[in-house]
């Protein structure tokens, strides 16, 4: 009775994420079709939260879990209640776009772990939630090259405009963070086992067709941390190539202005935004309006315990640690750094690294930590890495 159990639980974690998935797809299609939008993927992801939550064993899973999970819900409550009273004024804007919303997207990742750690066949689960992604992205890579090949408008980012860029079924500025998640697993693939390396070309072909700016930025730290790999005991070398990066650095405003010079959309942005603008993709400027946003409405209680949405015109940065400061304060960035550093970090250096890179391009663009389905494909993906030199051992 009880491997029955285990086995329904398992197979309603999977094929709830496989719905999550295929709502995104069907969400995508009816806002550039019909220009509707509605909250089918919202709806699906609250009830599977309570999925999880009824899942959980709580006795069973280890206490770092839970106690940071109830912490950051209590700092949330402090700088939502009793420093400042605005959600009971706004109770509804902050269910369904605001801070409660963003709350439960931000703690999807401790009741996704809580509750796969809580089956006995959590390793087999984990890895059938990570080949299923892969093997969407791989068809969703297909979906992008086809778009590319034959100008497709269904498959592009930006559908009737001339920016370049292909999504393939999700117009999503989450799937660049999937494809740097797919493209590290392929790549330590590569470096320890000496496999995958058509499948990474081919992704790696996809992700650069999706105009990505965060991608190529991703690239270009993968290529340096290859040559690191390859040449990490030659001296010579690797000063050569810290050189070359520093070089790269130096000239980046240069780069930039060659990068953009070369699409019409970029071309004609030029005159209204700076360089360092267009490459933030204008997150710089939300960024220099949070922080207006900071000094107008925190007080000193807020830098500890944070305090998102004191007003109706607040939107989210994208920009992954600022965004847990704004919401949790300075303790709850340490919590949630401390999450990570438990959960997701290993032993090992080269993966450890990889991870780290895939951080700090959150960090400048995409919101990793807040969006459910990114979140849970980095932790499987690097429990699977992680968990693969374990048993090498």
């Amino acid at each position: 009775m009880g491997i029955k159990s285990e086995s329904i639980k398992s197979n309603l974690i999977f094929w709830g994420i496989i719905l999550i998935f295929l709502s995104e797809i069907i969400t995508n299609f009816y806002v550039l079709h019909y220009g509707i939008s509605f909250r089918l993927t919202g709806l699906l992801k609250l009830l599977f939260q309570g999925l999880l939550f009824i899942y959980v064993k709580w006795s069973k899973i280890p206490k770092s879990i839970y106690i940071s999970f109830l912490l950051l819900i209590i700092i949330f409550t402090i700088n939502q209640l009793i420093i400042n009273d605005f959600i009971y004024k706004n109770l509804l804007p902050s269910f369904t776009k605001g801070s409660i919303y963003y709350l439960n997207r931000f703690l999807f990742i401790f009741l996704f772990i809580a509750s796969t750690l809580s089956l006995k066949n959590k390793d087999y689960l984990i890895n059938k939630i990570s080949r299923i992604i892969d093997c969407i992205l791989i068809i969703n890579g297909i979906l992008i090259i086809t778009g590319f090949l034959f100008d497709i408008d269904l498959f592009k980012s930006y559908p009737n405009s001339s920016r370049f860029g292909y999504n393939g079924a999700f117009n999503k500025l989450s799937i660049y963070m999937w494809y740097i998640i797919f493209l590290s697993k392929l790549y330590y693939n590569i470096i320890t086992e000496k496999r995958s390396y058509f499948l990474f070309f081919f992704i790696l072909f996809a992700s650069v067709l999706t105009g990505s700016k965060i991608i190529l930025f991703f690239l270009l730290l993968l290529i340096a941390f290859h040559f690191f790999q390859i040449y990490r005991n030659n001296k010579k070398i690797i000063i050569l190539i810290v050189i070359i990066c520093s070089t790269i650095g130096l000239y980046s405003k240069r780069i930039l202005s060659f990068y953009f010079n070369y699409f019409i959309f970029w071309k004609n942005m030029k005159d209204k935004y700076s360089i360092i603008t267009m490459a933030f993709s204008t997150r710089d400027l939300a960024i220099v309006e949070k922080i207006n946003y900071i000094k107008t409405h925190w007080s000193g209680l807020n830098y500890i315990f944070g305090g998102p949405f004191y007003n109706n015109h607040y939107k989210i940065v994208e920009m992954s640690f600022f965004d847990v400061f704004l919401f949790f304060g300075l303790m709850g960035t340490i919590i949630y750094i401390n999450f990570l550093k438990k959960w997701f970090f290993g032993r090992n250096l080269s993966i450890n690294i990889l991870l780290g890179l895939i951080i700090l391009c959150a960090s400048l663009a995409g919101g990793l930590f807040f969006n459910v389905l990114s979140i849970m494909y980095l932790f499987v993906s690097f429990y699977l890495l992680n968990k693969k030199l374990v048993h090498a051992h």
